[in-house]
């Protein structure tokens, strides 16, 4: 693996800089995507313990119930997916912690549990309610959400649901996932980079300013 380099825009150079810093990094690794198998867990996180002093895992199983839902799945067995995907991504996670720990890296890695850590946090909730205010306000964030969210569940709806009316179920994920990413710096206090594989213009853009004409100190940084 290697960070995608040259990349142009606040996120980007902010991202850069925790690097060079070895700052702390959120990885979020989605319940459900099978990019995240046992070995590219394990690459990702002995990778990114050589990048980083911190790292925390963030595991979105409770959001991501909202877009089994969104596909067209009952609240109960959408409940379950997203409870077994989250559990099967926390053991590669740990199973990959332990390998690392036993080569006596430095590096501290924390899985977070959403129920647990996140959904009660001050911060979390407020940010949450900050992120929604924007989506019902700001016109493109709004677009820039719906087209995200759709691009998700269209392959996977079921048969007879419609697109829009499934979107406005869906678009709850990546809302939250946002304010947990906005928020979470302000807890521990120091500046964060996200680590992913893909682009995310989302989340580049209101790092940017795009949406709201404010820069953030948030960082992304591109792991392939």
């Amino acid at each position: 693996m290697h960070i995608v380099n040259n990349l142009s825009g606040t996120c980007f150079q902010n991202g850069y800089n925790i690097v060079n810093h070895r700052g702390t990094a959120i990885i979020g690794m989605s319940p459900g995507n099978s990019y995240f198998k046992q070995d590219t867990v394990q690459t990702l996180l002995e990778y990114s313990a050589q990048l980083f002093s911190h790292i925390i895992i963030m595991i979105p199983d409770t959001p991501a119930v909202h877009t089994y839902k969104a596909m067209g799945y009952e609240s109960i067995k959408a409940e379950r997916i997203a409870r077994h995907a989250g559990s099967l991504l926390r053991r590669r996670s740990q199973a990959s912690i332990d390998t690392i720990k036993a080569n006596n890296s430095m590096c501290d890695i924390t899985i977070l549990n959403w129920a647990a850590d996140i959904e009660p946090d001050y911060y979390y909730l407020s940010q949450k309610e900050a992120i929604y205010d924007l989506y019902e306000r700001n016109q493109q964030f709004r677009h820039d959400v719906r087209s995200t969210t759709q691009e998700v569940i269209a392959a996977h709806l079921k048969h007879g649901n419609d697109l829009e009316h499934s979107c406005d179920q869906g678009v709850h994920y990546l809302l939250e996932e946002l304010a947990f990413l906005t928020a979470w710096p302000l807890l521990v206090k120091q500046p964060i980079t996200y680590v992913y594989h893909n682009r995310w213009p989302v989340w580049e853009k209101f790092i940017n300013g795009d949406y709201d004409g404010i820069e953030k100190e948030l960082g992304f940084t591109l792991i392939k």
